[in-house]
Formats: structure tokens, sequence, C-alpha cells
């Protein structure tokens, strides 16, 4: 032998590579905190573009985080029912995307400057995609350290959180609360002692009634639908179907938190109902081929609106759910798993219909094939949405867990597959380096500056107000038009969904202006005090009449009456104002109250005993 030398060395140096250095705590932490400062360099360059503006949909919630940092300063969190900042008085609190109750919102009201409070919360929510993953398959499916950091690495690059919270479609991007909900439900379900049990189950309702109070209820069904998905995988890893059971009293008890919010919502949309017609695809193969470059490519938006009925054509962020083809190469390696591991697999019988079952919905969705749009016309919530499109993101999970199990298999039995495993990773990471950005830089249309000028300024309404053409007197297209309220007015041409995209619900002839002024060339501001008064009518609904008209005497549309002048001045001046609620409404808002504060009272008593024990 030669002196110093060391036979097996160089084995015992692989072996101290494959297990030691790749998956260890120490380097697990290290590689997470490296590949959230890779996401963040990547994307908060691009809050805002270059131009300085925004994705088109902050046009939308901005204003509406502002109103809401408005309301807080005169009210705290009581309830926003009404906003009189836009449309002239719209209701608030029922509108299902509006995020009073959010951390967004959270943010908005410690922070006075708006870019920093969309930064940090991309950051804050890119964060908890990253972890809320990591939490569920280090933990419950039991990944190693690499595994789940690559699994939590894809969910944190998917397209939808990107695309989404670029564009602005804030309520949205609550989709990735998803893995952080499912971890919390599983612990609960495995958890031994009770009080441990019953401090996660309240935390995984809670987390569901945070879908709904934060504008997400339009997507609640795609939601619930995507969490069931992963109970199926847990049901057929722990071959265990009674989780199920867990999941519906998790729902129960996040409705009932929530319970306030959805009677009001559904009040609000039956008498604000939307009609359009659904998109859907002319052929099956055109769905597929659109949903395989949705997720694994690169997602085509010309090839999609050439495929899709559709009212008009679908922007970029419609289609990216782009998870890379970095996803695929574990998938090429399934010739490796064992007929044991899938016969395995199919005998769990239960599980695999349920997954079947769930896997047709978004092809039942977008292709009309059996006739059944007829009979989603009438479900509610997916009749009072278009896009069916949306419904391919609760393959989002499953594909990122699917490609987890795989590795964690490939690893069992060849240990050089951490090699894949970093190989993989180092793809992803580069293929979202050099991503094309384009569209969303090009999407950016909503200009910031007046609200960075006027943020927490002139917290009071004085009447309608919308800018017009000064030749035609017809209104103008403009991404800020419902910014006017950052100068005393209430944007008559506003935009809010609830309305309908053409406004097909603002009573559009009730309103009376008075007074023009030229703002810039061809630009006018037409406006008028919402005190005007004819036949016995103020010239500013009452949105008290959109939401609770029966009870009140009034009717959808209607203006305040001079009689109601001092509770119009208050609804002016971000106040509460005294109005009548239906019973069920009444009844809902006390048990949403004190459902929610017996669940925080746990939390809190929980969490003070266990720290009590800690010292």
């Amino acid at each position: 032998m030669v002196p110093g030398s060391n036979p097996g060395g160089p084995t015992r140096f692989y072996k101290m590579i494959n297990t030691n250095f790749f998956d260890n705590k120490k380097f697990a932490i290290f590689l997470s905190i490296l590949i959230i400062l890779i996401h963040q360099l990547i994307f908060q360059n691009i809050i805002p573009s270059s131009k300085g503006f925004l994705g088109h949909d902050y046009a939308y919630v901005i204003p509406y985080f502002i109103y809401g940092k408005f309301w807080f300063i005169n009210n705290y969190f009581s309830i926003p029912w009404f906003s009189p900042s836009f449309c002239c008085g719209l209701p608030f609190y029922s509108d299902p995307q509006s995020m009073f109750y959010s951390i967004p919102q959270i943010i908005f009201l410690v922070f006075n400057d708006p870019i920093f409070s969309i930064k940090l919360t991309f950051f804050l929510f890119s964060v908890i995609a990253f972890y809320g993953t990591f939490l569920l398959v280090r933990n419950i499916f039991a990944f190693n350290y690499l595994i789940s950091i690559f699994c939590s690495t894809l969910f944190l690059f998917n397209g939808y959180f990107i695309g989404r919270f670029l564009t602005g479609h804030i309520a949205y991007v609550n989709f990735i609360f998803i893995p952080l909900y499912c971890f919390f439900l599983f612990v609960s379900f495995e958890k031994k002692v009770v009080k441990e049990k019953i401090f996660y189950f309240i935390l995984s309702g809670l987390l569901f009634s945070y879908f709904i109070f934060s504008g997400s209820s339009s997507i609640v069904p795609i939601i619930t639908v995507s969490i069931f998905f992963i109970i199926l995988f847990y049901s057929i890893f722990k071959k265990n179907l009674k989780i199920i059971n867990y999941f519906i009293s998790s729902i129960i008890l996040g409705i009932l938190i929530s319970l306030s919010k959805i009677v009001a919502g559904i009040a609000l949309l039956n008498k604000l109902p939307r009609g359009y017609s659904q998109t859907e695809f002319i052929s099956l193969s055109s769905f597929f081929i659109s949903s395989i470059k949705s997720f694994f490519l690169f997602p085509d938006i010309n090839y999609f609106n050439q495929n899709v009925k559709s009212m008009f054509d679908l922007g970029f962020h419609e289609v990216d759910y782009n998870l890379g083809a970095a996803v695929l190469l574990p998938f090429i390696f399934i010739f490796f798993i064992s007929k044991s591991k899938i016969k395995n697999f199919i005998d769990r019988k239960i599980e695999l219909l349920f997954l079947l079952i769930l896997l047709t919905i978004p092809l039942l969705m977008n292709v009309n094939f059996l006739g059944q749009y007829d009979f989603f016309k009438h479900l509610p919530l997916i009749k009072n949405s278009w896009v069916q499109y949306r419904w391919i993101v609760i393959y989002l999970i499953p594909v990122i867990l699917i490609s987890g199990f795989l590795l964690k298999y490939l690893n069992g039995i060849y240990k050089g597959s951490i090699y894949l495993t970093l190989f993989c990773l180092t793809i992803l990471l580069s293929q979202n380096i050099f991503k094309d950005k384009s569209w969303y830089t090009n999407d950016a249309k909503y200009d910031i500056s007046n609200v960075k000028k006027e943020f927490l300024k002139n917290k009071i309404i004085t009447g309608p107000a919308l800018i017009v053409n000064s030749s035609t007197n017809k209104p103008i297209f403009s991404t800020n038009k419902n910014d006017l309220f950052l100068i005393n007015y209430s944007s008559f041409h506003c935009y809010n969904p609830i309305l309908g995209y053409g406004l097909e619900h603002l009573p559009k002839n009730k309103i009376r202006f008075t007074n023009k002024k030229v703002i810039s060339n061809n630009h006018s501001l037409i406006y008028a005090s919402a005190y005007d008064e004819k036949n016995n009518e103020l010239n500013f609904f009452n949105p008290v009449c959109y939401q609770f008209p029966e009870e009140n005497g009034c009717k959808k549309g209607d203006l305040f009456k001079v009689e109601d002048k001092d509770k119009m001045k208050k609804f002016l001046s971000y106040e509460k104002f005294d109005f009548q609620q239906s019973k069920i409404q009444i009844l809902s808002n006390y048990t949403s109250l004190f459902t929610f504060f017996l669940s925080i009272a746990y939390i809190i008593i929980f969490m003070l005993l266990n720290l009590k024990k800690k010292y």
C-alpha cells in the first residue's frame, strides 16, 4: 500500500457528497435563501416596469387598498359595508373581490408607499409559497431536503403565481396558501394530543376563511378542488381516507368564520347577476395542446385565442401556468418504478376513482362535448365566472407532487439520483433567469404616480366626475379612471367587475353633471356636487339600495334622498352611517364574529400554555 493512500477514499467522499453535503439542514437553509433571493432579483425589478407602471388590474386593487386605509383611519377594523370612492357609491364588503381583511391590506395600512407595499406583499407571498410547500412535502410526504427544495422552487416560480401578481390579480394569488392549508390540515389529522389537533384544525379553518375574506370567493371552487386533489395523494400515501372527514369539518369551520361575507356576497350577486358566455375550446385536441404548452413549454396566447370561443381575446396571464421543462425530467425515469409500487397505487381504488373524476373537471369546464355548459350556468359562483381555462390550475400542485414522488423513489434505489434533482433545480432556475418577461412589462399600464403624490390625502368625496373627450363629451378609456377619488371625486365611468365589464348594472341616466373644465389636450373633467338637489333626490347613489333594498324601502340604483343628507355626508367622509340589514345578514354577522373570536381565543390560550411549559 502506498503510504498515505486511503483505499475507499473516493467512495467515502462520494457518500459524503450524497448524504451529508446536498441533503442536510444547513445546506437546505442556505439553498432556500439563495433561491428566494434569485426569485426576488428576477421579478422585483419589474414591479413597477422601467416606465414606472404596474400591471393593468392594479388600477382596480390599489385604489381599493387605499380606500381601505381611509376607512381604517376613521373606523379601524369595523366592516366597510360601502365605498363612496368609486362608481358614485357601491357596496364594498359584499363584493366577492374586496380585500379589506387581507394581508396586502394590512401592509397598505402600515406603509404609506404603495409601490413598497406591493413589493413587500410579493416578497411575503413568495416566502409563504416556498415554505408552505416545503413544510408540506418535507414533513408530510417525507421528501428529503433537496427534493423538498426542488418542489418548493417549482411552486415558487409557477407562472400562475407570477403572472397573476404582475398583472394585479391579487385575489387569485391567494392560491399560494393551499400547501400551507394542507400542512395544517394533515398535521391536525396526525397529532395524537387532542389540544394540538384542535390547534392545527383551527389554523386550517382560519386559513380557509381567509380565501373568502381576501377576495378569492370567485375561485373558491377551484381552490377547494385543488385541496381535495392533494388530500387524495395524502390518502394514497398514508392509506387512510379518514382525512376527508377533517377536510369537510375544516371547510365548515372556515365557512362559519366567513359566513357574514358569504351571505352578503350571495345577496349582492343575486341583485347584480353576470351572464357572460363561458370560454370554450373548439376541440379536445386544442385544449390538450394549449394545456401542455401552458404548463411545460412556453404558454402560447395566440394559439389559445385562435382555438377558444370567447367574448374577446385574453391576455398572456390567462394561459401562464408554466412550471418549465425541468418538472418533466423525473417523469423520464418513470420506468424505474417497480411493479409492486404500481400495484400499491392501483390498490387504492376509491382514491383513484376520485382522482380520475378530478382529472376530468378542467376538461368538462373547457370543452362542451356533453352539453354540460347549460348545467354550469345554474351553479353558484361558477355561473358568475366565464374564463374556464383557470380550472387547469388544479393540476399544478399534483404535477409537482408526482415529480417529487418520482425523485424520492429514484433516490431510494439509486443514490446518484441526487444529481438528477440538482440538475432539475439548475435547469428550473436557469429557465426563469432567462425567461421572456416582455409581455408583463408591456402589460404594465397603470400609472402609479398619481397615487404616490396623493396617498393619504383628500379623505372626502365631493361628488361624481368622469373624464371625457372635450369635443364629443364621451368618456375616455383610462387605466387610471378609478383614481379620481384622490382629487375628491367619485369616478362615474369606473372599473369594477361587479357592475359588469360594460357597466351594465350602473344606472347611467341618474347622475347629473353640471360643470366642466379642461385638464389636458382634448381631455376634460365633467363633474358636479353630490348635494345638488332635484325631485327630492341628491346627486349620489345610495349603496344600501344595491345591498339591502327591501329592508331600506328603496330599489337598486336609487339616489340618496334629501332627507338623508346627513347620512350621505357621513358616507362621503368615510364614516359609518345607519341602515337596515336583512335578518339573515345580522345572524351571519354574529355567527362569524363569535366563531372567529372563539378560534382566536383558543389559539392564544394554546400558545400561552406552550410558552409557559418552555419556561
